[in-house]
């Protein structure tokens, strides 16, 4: 069975979150509304069609009460608004509240309810509802009809339905757009973990890699200080050098896949010929595969030209062959191709083996996750695959795995054709204008600051000033006064 897995980036999964709460709230507030609407509706239905019978019913009883068979009803109990029509052997002998209605509305109305079965019937605009009840004597047959005309009542109902239609599509709007602001308040706490823990892992890998060099190049210097006698001591150094050399080898892969999945990384797009690019990378990889005893099998379009980053294009060609390579039996294949699509190229790495089963598909691209725990598997971290998903988003692309159990693996690389403005771009553009702003703050504060300490000291400077003449004065006017004593 062919089993297939597609990657989604982080702003699509949070986007997804967010559509999820929006949709939620949409449902659930326009289900409210639709009960509501369908509780009045069945009421006012339900009361319109109880008036309407008790119309019809009490205005057969009243003829038979007041007439009686046989008799030509002239006091008849005009309150019910009914159409009343008797018919004897055929022929209508008596008709009642016609008022409004003209001669040929008249005969379409006793020539359709005197030849129908149906309770409910429309005639042109108008819709009627019928009551028929029959009494005969030794005389005649005679069958009464009354005829109620609910057009006003239909119509009342037509616009309650319309209005109400109205209202539940701009209340499902307005559910909607408050549960997209809520979700995005409520998402924001995620994000914001979701981001401390990238940058935790970020500055825990660098503070580490600092200590373990140390740690590594100590361990060479002791290995080298050893002599011949020290065979044991010397087992236990390379024992821990290559437990160091694993731990850098994870803290590189680590810091690698932070780089990529940073919001503010930015990938050197350029436009180059994917073909050629493609063919010099796949060349490295023919003598492990001849060494091997694999076939690698080649179908690639030419002068395919397209925006990448070409160091992180080969990081993931790379990933994704030495994955083929490792999982390949001996004398199996390895297929790579590239197609060029509508607004796209894609990038297939294939190979014959195992393939993944259907489950471990599923997590496949998570990190340290691993298919299988034998010795070839327990060398690597399980973040090759994570790496290989963030190269791909960060260029604007995406990728996907397809696997068949016992047959073959697939995994498709799809890159836009044309250069977009990445996320990070936007983010880089944001977080530099946010910078010059905050710059311009400062240096405005302290403009002010400045003007504010200048005008201090001018106000001070002539206080002292009037100070100083003010005492001059008075020791003028003291010598004055000394010498006229």
């Amino acid at each position: 069975m062919k089993i297939s897995v597609n990657t989604s980036s982080k702003k699509e999964l949070f986007n997804d979150l967010k559509i999820k709460f929006m949709l939620l709230a949409s449902v659930i507030g326009t289900a409210i509304l639709l009960i509501i609407f369908i509780a009045i509706f069945s009421a006012q239905y339900g009361d319109m069609q109880l008036s309407i019978k008790d119309s019809l019913f009490t205005t057969i009883e009243d003829f038979k009460s007041n007439s009686g068979a046989g008799s030509e009803f002239n006091d008849f109990d005009t309150r019910n608004h009914c159409i009343l029509l008797v018919e004897r052997n055929g022929v209508i002998v008596i008709k009642q509240h016609f008022d409004g209605y003209t001669q040929t509305e008249q005969s379409q109305i006793i020539n359709v309810v005197t030849n129908t079965d149906k309770t409910k019937v429309t005639i042109g605009k108008r819709h009627f509802q019928i009551l028929k009840a029959s009494s005969s004597n030794f005389v005649f047959d005679e069958t009464v009809y009354a005829i109620y005309d609910y057009t006003m009542e239909y119509n009342s109902i037509m616009v309650m339905i319309i209005a109400f239609s109205c209202s539940i599509i701009l209340s499902a709007w307005l559910f909607s757009l408050i549960g997209w602001l809520f979700a995005k308040h409520a998402v924001k706490p995620v994000e914001y973990a979701f981001h401390n823990q990238k940058e935790l892992v970020t500055n825990v890998s660098h503070e580490l890699k600092t200590p373990l060099t140390v740690l590594a190049t100590n361990i060479n210097l002791a290995k080298g200080s050893l002599t011949a006698k020290n065979a044991e001591a010397k087992s236990w150094l390379d024992s821990s050098a290559a437990q160091i050399e694993k731990m850098n080898k994870l803290i590189l892969e680590m810091l690698e896949l932070s780089k990529f999945t940073s919001v503010f990384y930015n990938p050197n797009l350029e436009k180059i010929n994917l073909s050629d690019f493609l063919e010099s990378t796949l060349l490295s990889f023919e003598a492990t595969c001849y060494y091997k005893k694999i076939t690698l099998e080649t179908k690639i379009e030419k002068d395919v030209w397209c925006y990448v980053d070409k160091n992180s294009l080969e990081r993931l060609l790379s990933i994704l062959c030495d994955n083929a390579i490792k999982y390949t039996p001996e004398d199996g294949k390895i297929r790579a191709g590239l197609v060029k699509q509508k607004k796209k190229v894609v990038i297939t790495v294939s190979n014959t083996g195992k393939g993944i089963s259907e489950e471990n598909l599923k997590h496949i691209f998570e990190r340290f996750y691993k298919v299988s725990t034998d010795v070839e598997q327990s060398k690597s971290f399980g973040l090759g695959l994570s790496i290989a998903r963030s190269i791909a988003q960060s260029m604007g692309g995406e990728i996907s795995c397809e696997s068949e159990t016992d047959k073959y693996t697939a995994f498709i690389v799809s890159l836009p054709l044309e250069r977009k403005k990445t996320e990070a771009y936007a983010n880089q553009k944001r977080q530099l204008k946010q910078n010059v702003d905050e710059q311009s703050d400062d240096m405005k504060s302290q403009t002010d600051a400045g003007r504010k300490k200048s005008l201090f000291k001018s106000k001070s400077s002539k206080k002292q000033e009037s100070k100083n003449g003010s005492t001059e004065t008075d020791t003028t006017q003291k010598n004055d006064d000394e010498r006229q004593d």
